[in-house]
């Protein structure tokens, strides 16, 4: 960040073996890093003619009624039953995913406007609860009328 480079994450959800936990622990890990620009989270899907496609067939893993044929990776809904996950648990964890994608980019332009305001915030919890507050603030602002 400090040689003017920007920096971005990219996860992929849904591999054989990861479970819930291990989704939810991977999109927490995302939201450790104070100078991340954006957080990608993609859904794993198998490609019909790749190792991986070979390898749910081969175990028998049901592939979902409508598989993706474009967009691979940014649907809401699984491409296969994921650990046996039932498809509408992985649609909520990856929902909460884009959503911490979302707060994650908008939390880098608000520190953004900080620093140009010669305000420098190295603690991301700390930075993390001002940005609340201002949302809270702004959120109340809007709803009180006088």
């Amino acid at each position: 960040y400090k040689a003017g480079i920007v920096t971005n994450l990219f996860f992929i959800l849904g591999a054989p073996g990861e479970g819930k936990k291990e989704m939810i622990k991977s999109i927490n890990f995302a939201k450790k890093f104070i100078n991340v620009k954006t957080v990608y989270f993609l859904q794993l899907t198998p490609l019909v003619g790749t190792p991986l496609y070979d390898y749910i067939k081969k175990k028998g893993i049901k592939l979902a009624e409508k598989y993706p044929t474009k967009n691979f990776g940014l649907k809401f809904d699984a491409s296969y039953v994921i650990n046996g996950m039932e498809p509408k648990v992985f649609k909520k964890i990856f929902e909460k995913a884009q959503k911490t994608s979302e707060f994650i980019k908008n939390r880098f332009y608000y520190r953004e406007k900080l620093l140009n305001k010669g305000i420098k915030i190295d603690n991301v919890y700390l930075l993390d609860f001002i940005y609340f507050i201002r949302n809270l603030v702004n959120t109340l602002s809007q709803s009180i009328k006088f």
